[in-house]
């Protein structure tokens, strides 16, 4: 599988991020990791070296031309893609060889759009939104395995397709995608993603999503925004300079009030907590 980790000016919740999956995901070791990153002064470029050095596992890639950088970043040998962005944090187990991964293989690309790490049935609540959503009527609902449904007409986190939250994706669909769309950094990537491909791209677009039924695999934690393109709702609990200041003195965020956390939301305002405190 491509492991895909988009990051601005956050090493230290792009170590939390790293540290989390590679704690959870039990094929990490064997995945292609690549970390696309840009550091806007030497401050978060220290932030980034530190890191380099503490996984060379990752291929770490200074981020030029975006588009240009995922497209390269992407193995296409590997049967999946999962993006991921820096402020989420892995909290539950999660193989492969988990159900939802063997009803994604058995119905294939025609069918299934991707594996969602990040819901499950009790996502009641859209933070980017600060509204209650409604679950989806089921297609498919195996009790402690997989839930299946179509996102079409649904509400909230649960309407979204191409999430770079850390769904899963073939390889080779999402490849013709973004082949197909224009973007420049994260969010357009992801807007681009989920227009009306129909008519856009004319290109059949698979409806249907896939999650674990009882426990969501991450959050994401807003604790700060990092771009202007969009106003994505977010907490203003610890600046990006803030935490880089502090990774650089040595600090990093604990997992102890992370791990196997219940939410009934995608996106989790946690107070972060610190190894050592």
């Amino acid at each position: 599988m491509n492991i895909i980790v988009m990051s601005k000016n956050r090493p230290m919740q792009l170590e939390v991020c790293l540290r989390s999956l590679k704690t959870h995901f039990n094929e990490y070791e064997s995945c292609d990791k690549v970390v696309i990153f840009k550091a806007t002064d030497k401050d978060y470029m220290d932030g980034y070296r530190i890191l380099m050095t503490e996984y060379p596992e990752v291929k770490f890639v200074h981020e030029t031309v975006f588009k240009t950088d995922v497209l390269k970043s992407v193995n296409p040998t590997n049967k999946f893609t999962m993006f991921v962005m820096d402020d989420i944090i892995f909290k539950n187990s999660f193989s492969l060889n988990d159900k939802p991964f063997q009803i994604m293989v058995a119905n294939g690309k025609e069918n299934v759009l991707a594996v969602s790490l990040r819901l499950h049935k009790g996502i009641s609540y859209c933070y980017a939104t600060d509204k209650n959503s409604k679950l989806p009527k089921f297609a498919r609902d195996i009790p402690n395995e997989a839930c299946v449904w179509n996102f079409i007409g649904c509400e909230g986190d649960w309407s979204v397709g191409c999430s770079l939250d850390s769904n899963v994706f073939f390889t080779d669909y999402i490849m013709l995608l973004l082949n197909k769309i224009d973007f420049y950094n994260p969010n357009t990537l992801e807007a681009g993603l989920n227009i009306p491909w129909v008519t856009h791209l004319q290109i059949k677009h698979p409806t249907y999503l896939i999650c674990y039924p009882d426990k969501a695999k991450m959050i994401n934690v807003p604790a700060n925004r990092v771009q202007n393109v969009y106003q994505n709702r977010f907490e203003n609990s610890f600046s990006e300079k803030e935490l880089n200041d502090m990774f650089l003195n040595n600090k990093r965020i604990s997992l102890e009030n992370v791990n196997n956390i219940d939410t009934n939301s995608v996106h989790y305002p946690i107070q972060y907590k610190f190894l050592g405190e």
